[in-house]
């Protein structure tokens, strides 16, 4: 693959989103710090805690970024690529090569216990801080006041995004991709304000054989003339570049036998065929091209050869037409290109084509706002599958898809409030923005969900229940509240130095970067627990696997009563309600846990 000035802002990405899993996997690792546990337990403990999470965020960002290699602008596609394989390594590394890090780290903690535990009363003071503060906050998230608020700043958050997304402009403009020192901008400000104010040429191109000795045929070639001449912004008939009004005159102002500009010296006659019925034929248009005053118009025309006069010996032919003050703005460009072509479609019958030199930009323009949503909602489907593989509860899913889209439509939005038009560089960056998101959502949908926690006493692992709503929140917050706030104002530090390159794909990036962070920690650690710890707990309960696994382990079960002896049965019976004591003295231990830990 080749290399682009885009793919050079991939590392700056590497280094804010993939240092996520770090920071998860740190946070959790720390919360088993000298527990008494051996080490391989402590690394399974801590992967069984984030390997869901960071698998979820990992493969909807390959996934968004391997859409966004699905673009038509080739530059686009190879910076998609790039980071879609430097993403997928980055998650490759953490695992292979970070988790052997803290297994080496534990050796480090315990030739140094003697200090470790001089350090224990000041761990503790923090640990105990930081377990009062997320009891507050999760106390404000439930409080009435707090959420009707809430609701309030979230709908007026809306009005604005959506807002935002329905005036966003679709604006190739050359001069933002141009690095601001580069010697291209001056010839370019030459083209843009003074060339294409006072000459802007359009080509357009007859593709049919055209017989000008037949009047129907002549008069349609005239009338799309006169449309396309009488145009608001045409400079007139007099400037538009076409051979059949320069070969009428020739015509008419050589009346002779001879043409001294033939080739072969051949007489010339100036009748025309009986056959015609504009008074018009091709017998002079030999010597009209060998002119040296019309001999241009041979890349004009192209001719073949007839065996019969009855045919006409041009297939094909072009001609210029020359508009003026087109260098204000792209709209007026774009709806120039529009007029155009609804002109060419009214005459189908000559197969018309139009090309001007910034077509190219107008088609990409006119297709942005579309391809941007197929391609974002097409990611965001992609999104809500790769969540409900991991996340087992329907409603976990719902909730994460929504606060995505909620985000991606709160960047889209406020880019265009923040001076941004839709061009090939922020589709990009509002397809990674879909890609980023999950990582501020997945991680709170899916510790939300779960029904049971990992704690260690003595040395020994038990499974808590989670019994209230409550619990699931201070769960959360406790497992993903600050490593998310690191892994977001660490993103932004990574991709704060592009702003001292000053060109406009840079600043894209950072500022899709900045909202992206800003809106994600806004949704991941406020409305998304704030909208979870208010539903049913029954609601979140509800588990799309355990239901397919209990229907089968019942058609087993089912199988078993007609087939197996009644000793088998006992012993299934007693296996389950082995399991049934099991969990009911693991809720047993939680609730004595929260009450007194002593009892416990």
């Amino acid at each position: 693959m080749r290399t682009n000035t885009i793919m050079l802002i991939m590392p700056f990405l590497i280094m804010g989103i993939g240092v996520n899993d770090a920071f998860l996997m740190i946070h959790s690792w720390h919360r088993t710090s000298k527990q008494g546990i051996p080490v391989d337990v402590r690394l399974g403990l801590v992967l069984e805690d984030v390997g869901p999470s960071i698998t979820i965020t990992t493969l909807t960002n390959v996934i968004t970024f391997s859409i966004g290699s699905l673009t038509p602008t080739p530059e686009i596609q190879l910076f998609c690529i790039a980071t879609a394989t430097a993403l997928g390594f980055a998650y490759i590394y953490s695992l292979v090569l970070f988790v052997p890090v803290m297994y080496l780290a534990s050796v480090y903690e315990n030739r140094n216990v003697h200090s470790l535990v001089a350090e224990l009363p000041k761990k503790q003071e923090k640990s105990d801080f930081f377990s009062k503060t997320t009891r507050i906050y999760s106390k404000i998230l439930q409080h009435k006041f707090f959420t009707y608020s809430l609701l309030i700043g979230v709908l007026v958050y809306w009005y604005f995004a959506i807002l935002g997304t329905l005036t966003i402009k679709s604006k190739l403009d050359t001069e933002k991709i141009l690095p601001r020192d580069t010697p291209i901008r001056t010839p370019h400000e030459v083209i843009m304000r003074l060339v294409w104010n006072e000459y802007y040429p359009v080509t357009v191109f007859v593709n049919n054989p055209l017989d000008i000795r037949r009047a129907d045929k002549l008069d349609r070639l005239y009338s799309m003339l006169a449309e396309f001449e009488e145009m608001k912004l045409c400079r007139g008939k007099e400037f538009t570049n076409i051979w059949l009004r320069d070969y009428i005159k020739y015509c008419k102002e050589h009346e002779f036998d001879f043409d001294f500009y033939s080739d072969d010296g051949a007489a010339a006659t100036t009748k025309a065929a009986p056959f015609s019925e504009t008074g018009l034929d091709y017998k002079r248009l030999k010597e009209f091209l060998s002119s040296p005053f019309y001999k241009h118009y041979n890349s004009f025309l192209r001719l073949v050869n007839t065996s019969s006069e009855l045919d006409a010996p041009v297939s094909k032919f072009m001609f210029v037409i020359t508009f003026h003050n087109t260098s204000s703005n792209w709209d007026q460009r774009i709806q120039l290109m529009q007029d155009w072509r609804a002109i060419a479609d009214k005459y189908s019958d000559l197969n018309v084509t139009v090309w001007e030199t910034n077509g190219m930009f107008v088609d990409q323009m006119l297709s942005l706002k579309r391809l941007t949503l197929t391609t974002c909602l097409l990611t965001l489907g992609c999104m809500a599958v790769v969540c409900g593989v991991f996340i087992q509860n329907p409603l976990s899913v719902l909730t994460a898809t929504a606060a995505i889209l909620s985000i991606s439509l709160g960047v889209i939005g406020y880019l265009s409030w923040w001076h941004l038009d839709l061009d090939p560089a922020t589709m990009c960056a509002v397809l990674m923005s879909i890609g980023m998101s999950v990582d501020f959502t997945a991680h709170v949908a899916y510790h939300f969900q779960l029904a049971e926690q990992s704690e260690i006493r003595e040395g020994k692992i038990f499974r808590a229940q989670l019994l209230s709503q409550n619990d699931k929140l201070e769960h959360t917050l406790k497992s993903v509240a600050w490593p998310m706030t690191q892994a977001g104002i660490s993103t932004v530090i990574s991709i704060l130095p592009l702003i001292c390159l000053q060109n406009y794909i840079p600043l894209v990036f950072v500022k899709t970067i900045s909202l992206v962070v800003i809106w994600g920690l806004f949704h991941g650690l406020v409305l998304l627990p704030a909208f979870l710890v208010v539903m049913p707990k029954k609601w979140l309960e509800a588990n799309c696997y355990r239901m397919i696994f209990d229907k089968a382990t019942a058609s087993a079960m089912n199988e078993l009563d007609s087939n197996e002896p009644e000793e088998t049965k006992s012993a299934l019976i007693i296996s389950h309600d082995k399991d049934l004591e099991n969990e009911f003295s693991l809720g047993t231990l939680s609730r004595l846990d929260k009450s007194d830990d002593q009892t416990h």
